[in-house]
């Protein structure tokens, strides 16, 4: 709901480097548009903690392409830190919220010193 038409759409709890800043942002990018353009199934999820629209009147999403949470591989390939919260919890998965999925993921990517923490 309220995901229509060709608005923009900004991952919720990433931030990458803005594209053509290097290698790094580039990387995102592509890695992004593999896991876009090889789905069969895109679905945009709306976020009770973050609302429907940010910064610039853009909608803010958790992006799943064929159940895969684009936003948290974003974040455990190392493309991004870990910029979510929700203090509440609202969103949980296999008994995990959300919130620690992201923050795991982090923890991830710096053990494992992938993307911007290599």
């Amino acid at each position: 709901p309220g995901f229509e038409g060709d608005d923009r759409v900004r991952f919720i709890g990433i931030d990458t480097l803005e594209t053509g800043s290097g290698t790094l942002a580039s990387d995102a990018q592509k890695y992004v548009e593999s896991l876009l353009e090889n789905a069969t199934k895109v679905y945009i999820q709306r976020d009770p903690a973050s609302g429907l629209t940010g910064t610039y009147g853009r909608h803010l999403g958790l992006v799943w392409a064929d159940d895969i949470l684009v936003n948290y591989m974003v974040i455990k390939k190392g493309y991004s830190q870990n910029n979510y919260s929700d203090e509440d919890q609202q969103l949980v998965f296999n008994g995990i919220s959300l919130d620690q999925w992201m923050k795991n993921a982090e923890n991830y990517a710096k053990e494992n010193n992938l993307g911007m923490w290599a």
